[in-house]
């Protein structure tokens, strides 16, 4: 079962989140040397990655011993706005002496089957799709679908047990732009095997998915992500708008 946080705003959903980074950095770089995650991209994460860089903030994560992977990654340039890797770079790894970046897509990259290919070797390679050494953190959103990372509702990725990642297509709801449509990302047997998820939710526009994946709906691709600890969800009282009646009054975080 998930984990509800709940939060005034915003900011405290990112205060909340980097308070969690550095819990488990520093129990990951005391237990196997590294703290690996995985980022997503969004508007919340901005707000992190803005928190992170703040003289309050700057210091409380060894970077130098946190090693950065991607969740999902639009197929376009990292000099793009698009680019989740591309905004993580300009808001936060270009200022903190990160260990090592792993972008899911390259300026170099010939094609979509390439990257991933090349990510999915990656990651096997540095044993992150094994139950026991996965991600120690994963960073992820939901759109106002129900989507996470670039899974997307019906999309047979869902199912993929055999691979890391995948080649998703946006739909257009989501992606006006055609070459923003095309996208890696990560697949539910990285999630799974990951020491923890975390999905940070704001704004109306996700109180009525929100209110639906603690109802149990599997149909929400955001539902059917499982970590080795049940996942945290961190939200705010927007969000919060449409949650279950049956669940009571606000849980505390």
């Amino acid at each position: 079962m998930p984990v509800l946080r709940l939060f005034s705003h915003e900011l405290a959903v990112a205060e909340a989140l980097a308070a969690e980074l550095k819990r488990l950095s520093e129990q990951a770089i005391s237990s196997h040397g590294l703290f690996r995650v995985a980022l997503s991209g969004g508007s919340t994460p901005k707000t992190l990655f803005r928190l992170l860089v703040s003289d309050i903030w700057r210091n409380r994560i060894d970077w130098s011993r946190t090693e950065i992977f991607w969740a999902d990654e639009r197929c376009v340039p990292q000099n793009q706005d698009a680019s989740n890797a591309g905004t993580a770079r300009r808001l936060l790894l270009d200022h903190v002496p990160v260990y090592a970046l792993h972008p899911m897509w390259t300026d170099i990259d010939d094609s979509p089957e390439q990257a991933a290919m090349r990510y999915e070797n990656l990651l096997r390679r540095l044993n992150l799709t094994r139950t026991e050494s996965g991600f120690d953190a994963v960073l992820l959103g939901m759109g106002s679908d129900g989507h996470t990372a670039s899974l997307f509702p019906d999309s047979p990725l869902l199912d993929d047990r055999e691979h890391a990642v995948g080649i998703a297509h946006a739909p257009e709801y989501i992606a006006q732009n055609p070459a923003e449509r095309v996208r890696l990302t990560l697949l539910p047997c990285v999630f799974s095997v990951s020491s923890h998820c975390f999905f940070s939710v704001c704004g109306e526009s996700k109180a009525q998915m929100l209110a639906r994946v603690f109802e149990g709906d599997d149909g929400l691709p955001a539902s059917r992500i499982e970590s080795k600890t049940p996942p945290v969800w961190l939200a705010d009282m927007r969000a919060y708008a449409l949650f279950p009646p049956q669940f009571g009054g606000i849980p505390k975080h």
